[in-house]
């Protein structure tokens, strides 16, 4: 959040004092908004009319009396592995409505069923991918089963369909019956806390900020106002910037729950509503750990960071020593909680801060579900989670709680409860957060203090585009939470390729492709860095193509040295120098000023040519470091690139 934002909520407080002490409050007077009667619903048995509205991929048939009541049945019966095969049948959705999505199955001798399964919902705007909502749970044999699915679609898409699907690797037989779409009524808005930092109230004032995500395009933010109660106390705020925020005073340590309602005021309608659980403890000052401030900064033991690390599998002496080496401050790795002890020791022996990996803690049939059901004692999920934050919350190199990774939206709620199960017992460090697709952000929002944010758009010598990090960046800073990007730093023919000559398809990014996807997350708001994955430069790489992984590691450790010296001004919360573009094709900047010197990053994102020309009059002789800016003189630059490019220029 950038000061006159700040501002602007201070601003808001006045206005919300106001608001209570002028105006006879009652709550009873606000109902849910109506429901629109003229929604369409979607239902579909799979008979001949039904199928002529399908695209049929191989394999797929229609079975006549197949069905669940001996009607008909779309079939597939795959003999054939390493091949995906999906029929589809398209929809009409609107972006402003939430659905349930609902088919029965069943499936006969399934076997090697990984991944997402069977039915799937997907949205693509202009030919590009935008999103969709995926079945990872457990396929159940010889009866009828039920898949549901809850999605909301993205803001901009112009095609969405139901996907059947046969996994790549899967074989057997799979019928499906009695396909339906029901809309749950129009998502006016999600809300769900900004502040405090690592969910916990640590002062007298109670003050707590709370965002409303807005997806209504006809309400004005003038109209609206947020209603909070706990405690048997009701408290009314306005809000600025979607930012909704409050005193709720003084208040005795333990679990807080409130209840949170967004309002119309001028139509009194309720347009969302949500059960919120927050901490109070004031005897955890902020100076020890880690948080996000409100300048969307890692604040590590009282100072601002910027996180710097890999992915890795499990930490070990020749790992760490190379990280170390090659410039970065922490690891988060997947296998670290196997050995907590050894993985926080070598941690510490380097100096380098460490993650805890929480993501395999959940219950069977949820994805990435690789739980340990004891530990030290402790038995159970819930409770070995619980204890595993007991043994590492005070360890001097821990930097944080890592708990998804491109988990299903449905997961959210139980992300959740992870997320306050870490914090109520750990109020010192912050929880990570990560997913891909864009119009999940605001819903992942409540189940980590950062936004981690995925994207790898380098795998052939066909690859000329980074244009979706700046996209998703740019979603991801709406949520009014921390936002961390994760870069690309392998070679895709490690997941794709199955032969030698499959993967020489294939390529790593070149230094100057990093460099800018790097680039790219700073000019768009990114301010810690999680690269993927150091066991795929090295295990991985190096079966794939023995010996490559020397020459990448060391372009790897090339590329992140910008984002070393743009460390200071990335951090830095003073005012940025004004900047007048004239020009921008297919390209970003961001400016900074830092200890009295200025930085200007600029991201060109492909395909094909890229320009920005700009004004920074305050700032006449700044030099470029890559050279692909030309001083045009009293202030003026011209940038000029190809493909996935990038420049830094910096006062003398």
């Amino acid at each position: 959040m950038k000061l006159i934002n700040i501002l602007l909520v201070l601003m808001g407080l006045v206005c919300t004092e106001r608001l209570c002490a002028n105006e006879q409050f009652n709550i009873t007077q606000f109902k849910p908004r109506e429901k629109q009667k003229d929604i369409i619903r979607i239902s579909e048995a799979f008979d001949r009319k039904t199928i002529d509205k399908l695209w049929l991929s191989e394999n797929f048939t229609l079975d006549p009396t197949g069905g669940e009541s001996g009607t008909g049945a779309l079939f597939c019966h795959k003999t054939q592995k390493d091949k995906q095969l999906v029929s589809s049948l398209d929809l009409k959705l609107n972006p402003q409505f939430r659905y349930r999505a609902t088919i029965r199955y069943k499936a006969e001798k399934l076997k090697d069923v990984k991944g997402a399964r069977l039915f799937f919902i997907e949205f693509y705007n202009s030919q590009k991918y935008a999103g969709g909502e995926y079945y990872y749970g457990k396929v159940i044999e010889n009866q009828w089963n039920e898949i549901i699915l809850e999605f909301q679609p993205p803001a901009q898409f112009d095609r969405a369909f139901a996907g059947f699907l046969m996994p790549k690797n899967a074989t057997g037989k799979v019928w499906w019956d009695n396909f339906s779409i029901e809309p749950l009524g129009m998502l006016s808005a999600l809300i769900y806390n900004v502040q405090p930092p690592n969910l916990t109230i640590r002062n007298d004032a109670g003050t707590i900020s709370l965002k409303a995500y807005m997806y209504s395009k006809d309400i004005v933010e003038s109209d609206l106002a947020m209603y909070v109660s706990t405690g048997g106390k009701e408290y009314v705020w306005k809000g600025m910037n979607g930012i909704y925020s409050g005193k709720l005073g003084k208040l005795p340590d333990g679990k807080l729950k409130l209840t949170a309602k967004l309002l119309d005021m001028r139509k009194k309608n309720i347009l969302a509503e949500k059960e919120l659980t927050l901490f109070v403890k004031k005897s955890a000052p902020l100076n020890y750990g880690s948080y996000i401030d409100e300048y969307g900064r890692t604040i590590v033991d009282g100072k601002p960071f910027l996180p710097l690390g890999f992915f890795c599998m499990k930490p070990t002496d020749e790992i760490m020593r190379n990280l170390k080496a090659g410039g970065f401050n922490f690891v988060m790795p997947y296998r670290g909680h196997l050995d907590i002890d050894e993985s926080f020791s070598l941690a510490q022996k380097y100096g380098m801060r460490i993650f805890m990996n929480m993501l395999y803690q959940r219950p069977k049939g949820m994805q990435q579900s690789i739980p340990q059901m004891e530990f030290e004692g402790a038995k159970g999920i819930d409770e070995v989670l619980r204890a595993w934050v007991r043994k590492v919350k005070d360890h001097p190199m821990l930097l944080g709680y890592y708990l998804s990774d491109e988990n299903p939206v449905e997961e959210v709620p139980y992300m959740r409860r992870m997320r306050e199960n870490i914090n109520e017992i750990d109020p010192n460090h912050l929880v990570v957060t990560l997913t891909y697709i864009a119009q999940h952000f605001p819903f992942f929002a409540e189940t980590g203090d950062v936004l981690a944010i995925d994207h790898y758009p380098v795998e052939t010598a066909n690859s000329r585009s980074m244009k979706e990090i700046p996209n998703l960046l740019h979603d991801a800073g709406k949520t009014g939470i921390g936002v961390w990007l994760v870069p690309q730093t392998f070679n895709w023919g490690i997941y794709k390729a199955k032969t030698p000559e499959e993967y020489r398809k294939y390529r790593f990014p070149t230094v100057e492709e990093m460099q800018s996807m790097f680039l790219a997350g700073a000019v768009d708001g990114a301010k810690g860095f999680l690269f993927y994955a150091y066991h795929d430069i090295f295990e991985n790489g190096d079966t794939k193509e023995p010996g490559s992984s020397v020459k990448n590691w060391t372009s790897v450790v090339k590329a992140t040295k910008i984002l070393k010296e743009l460390e200071p001004y990335i951090l830095s919360i003073e005012s940025a120098p004004a900047v007048m573009i004239q020009k921008k094709v297919n390209a970003g900047l961001r400016t900074w000023n830092a200890n009295g010197k200025t930085a200007v990053a600029i991201a060109g994102f492909g395909p094909g040519k890229s320009c920005l020309e700009f004004t920074i009059q305050s700032e006449p002789d700044l030099k470029s470091k890559f050279g692909g800016t030309v001083n045009l003189g009293k202030g003026k630059y011209r940038f000029t690139g190809n493909d996935i490019c990038s420049d830094v220029l910096f006062s003398e």
